[in-house]
């Protein structure tokens, strides 16, 4: 996992994570993350879906677990695009991270 993250970040990554978990197995599936590019208006075809899946999908299982996940948004997260994007998902869908 990307460790580098502040860790409240890494509580809104887990949120957005959980979120497009549907079946809340853990992971992300080739079908959760199709729907999660229907949610955000990205029109994927059949073959592009199971190429980004692939990409996704370091370690090769056929689906994103939340490392998987942490690494690919913490790369982002360099960058300074993931704060801004990850704001706007939750505004968008009207997340709130519970505050303890």
């Amino acid at each position: 996992m990307n460790s580098q993250l502040p860790m409240e970040e890494l509580k809104k990554l887990r949120i957005f994570f959980e979120y497009l978990d549907e079946d809340k197995s853990g992971t992300i599936c080739l079908e959760e993350l199709k729907k999660t590019c229907q949610r955000l208006k990205i029109k994927l075809n059949e073959h592009e879906a199971f190429e980004l899946m692939r990409l996704l999908d370091r370690n090769s299982n056929g689906s994103v677990d939340f490392d998987e996940f942490v690494n690919l948004l913490g790369d982002k997260y360099k960058h300074d695009l993931t704060r801004n994007e990850l704001n706007a998902f939750f505004d968008k869908y009207d997340l709130s991270i519970k505050k303890n």
